[in-house]
C-alpha cells in the first residue's frame, strides 16, 4: 500500500473466507515496502520479493503461505560486480516480477534502465543461485544474484 504523501507505507497479511472476494484481519507485516510479488517454488514453498522504499530489495520465505517471518531478508541484485535498486545510478532496476519454470529454476525479473532520469529500457533478469543474507547475520559479505 502506498501512504497519501506517496511513500510506501508497508506489506500486510489479510485473511478472506469468501476465495478472495472479502478481505479482513489486516497486519502490518513489513514496513516502509512496496511492489510485493510472491511465487511458490516446486516443493511448495512461498517465497515473496519487494521493494523497500528506493533503497533495496527484500524477500522472505514461508512454507504455507500463511505464516511469514517477522523481518525480511536483503537481496543484493548485482550488475557487472555493482548493486542496483530503485535509488541506484546511473544503472537502475524496479517493480519486480518472478515466475518459476518446469525445473524449479526462480527467476527473478525486473524493468532496467541503464541512463540517469532515462526511460525504462530493458527487462532485466536474475537467475540462482538464490542468495540473500539475514537482517540477523553479522557478515560483511553481501551474497548476489548472478545474472
Amino acid at each position: 500500500t502506498t501512504l497519501a504523501s506517496n511513500v510506501p507505507d508497508g506489506i500486510y497479511t489479510a485473511q478472506s473466507s469468501d476465495g478472495g472476494l472479502t478481505w479482513y484481519d489486516f497486519q502490518a507485516k513489513y514496513s516502509q515496502a512496496h511492489d510485493p510479488v510472491v511465487i511458490e517454488d516446486s516443493s511448495g514453498d512461498f517465497h515473496a520479493y519487494f521493494t523497500y522504499l528506493d533503497e533495496a530489495f527484500h524477500t522472505a520465505n514461508s512454507t504455507d503461505g500463511v505464516g511469514w517471518p517477522p523481518t525480511a531478508d536483503t537481496l543484493y541484485m548485482i550488475e557487472s560486480g555493482d548493486t542496483i535498486t530503485e535509488g541506484s545510478s546511473p544503472t537502475r532496476i524496479a517493480d519486480l516480477g518472478a515466475g518459476v519454470d518446469a525445473s524449479g529454476t526462480i527467476y527473478i525479473f525486473s524493468n532496467h534502465s541503464g541512463v540517469v532520469g532515462g526511460p525504462w529500457t530493458h527487462i532485466a533478469i536474475w537467475t540462482g543461485p538464490l542468495a540473500s543474507i539475514s537482517e540477523n547475520q553479522n557478515t560483511n559479505q553481501a551474497p548476489a544474484f548472478f545474472s
